[in-house]
């Protein structure tokens, strides 16, 4: 629920916007509101349609120039279940980014707040469906319980460096105050021309449980990842490979693979990806279409196949967020799906 005091903030930021006069100082508000119909048949059992919502947000974003090179800057982001209106945190309403930062265009920024840890970044630039529809790439590779990394910091501050011919460095550390959450993470990113390369690693304290380890009070998994594309004028490629340790346990491992291609308005997305955990591997492999009305509206469709081994129970974003009550799917239990839908971002 909402507050009546939240509901004042948020209604008086379009005027002090509008009201905003000072040279260099900008509020914007933006967002994302994405919906789609799914499908999903399961191996051996029943076949589900869900409407699902695909991380639709609306934030707020502003800046001001404080002379010298130096600046000032915040973010807000709420994220919201388009399909039923609610939150998709229940207990945070800011529940993407919410930081405050200072920015020199010859030293770097320091921002402070909730964030996207480094390797956000990095999956998202070497996939080819960008974290969103069948195609997702965080459905293998995210979260200490699957063996990956932690995608958000609370509590965080991260440092990010100016472009050095190309290169651009993040370092981000996360408090604990009291809770087995001191994490960590840094990323290396090279991006010129129709080149980005990228290396990061991401260090994640947590309960032994979360791994199968339910003797240990606190674990650390720690995941290493190198990410890859190179655009040429038909097509663009797409490479991404990461290694999770835990000690007493094996490394987990995965790779993806992908292409978009541009077709006049539209773009075709293809991606194949595997995890490789302890008697619990799973494969998906994905196919989408999307066609561009605007800058701003896509309307898209895709299609995938997920493979499940052993204990492996891992779902088909996004439609797999709507049916976790349901125990869907069963260990070892393959799934196929397939969606339509449509984003409009502002």
């Amino acid at each position: 629920m909402i507050s009546k005091k939240t509901l004042t903030v948020l209604a008086t930021i379009p005027s002090w916007a509008l009201a905003q006069t000072a040279p260099g100082s900008t509020v914007q508000i933006y967002g994302r509101l994405d919906a789609a119909a799914n499908y999903q048949k399961f191996s051996g059992g029943p076949s589900v349609k869900t409407l699902s919502s695909d991380t639709s947000l609306i934030g707020f974003r502003g800046n001001e120039d404080l002379g010298g090179g130096l600046s000032s800057y915040f973010k807000l982001e709420h994220g919201l279940q388009l399909d039923t209106g609610t939150q998709s945190n229940a207990t945070r309403f800011w529940n993407r980014e919410a930081l405050v930062g200072l920015r020199s265009t010859s030293l770097g920024s320091v921002q402070l707040g909730i964030q996207w840890s480094p390797i956000l970044w990095v999956t998202s630039a070497t996939d080819p469906f960008a974290r969103s529809q069948t195609g997702a790439q965080f459905t293998l590779f995210q979260g200490t319980a699957v063996r990956g990394y932690l995608v958000q910091y609370i509590n965080a501050v991260q440092y990010v460096s100016p472009n050095f011919s190309g290169f651009t460095a993040r370092l981000m550390t996360s408090a604990p105050e009291g809770a087995p959450a001191k994490n960590h993470g840094a990323s290396l990113v090279y991006e010129q021309d129709r080149l980005y390369a990228a290396a990061v690693y991401d260090d994640a304290q947590s309960t032994g449980a979360t791994v199968g380890l339910p003797s240990e009070p606190t674990i650390r998994s720690r995941t290493w990842a190198l990410g890859a594309t190179y655009r040429f004028d038909f097509a663009k490629l797409f490479a991404y490979v990461q290694s999770n340790r835990v000690a007493g346990l094996k490394n987990s491992t995965g790779a993806l693979v992908g292409a978009t291609v541009p077709v006049g308005a539209s773009e075709i997305r293809i991606s194949a990806m595997h995890t490789n955990r302890p008697n619990a591997n799973a494969s998906l492999f994905a196919v989408g279409y999307s066609y561009y009305l605007s800058k701003r509206t896509q309307v898209y469709t895709s299609a995938a196949r997920l493979n499940n081994d052993g204990a492996a129970r891992f779902g088909v974003w996004p439609g797999s967020q709507d049916i976790g009550a349901s125990g869907l799917p069963a260990a070892g239990q393959d799934v196929g799906g397939f969606e339509i839908g449509m984003r409009h971002t502002f």
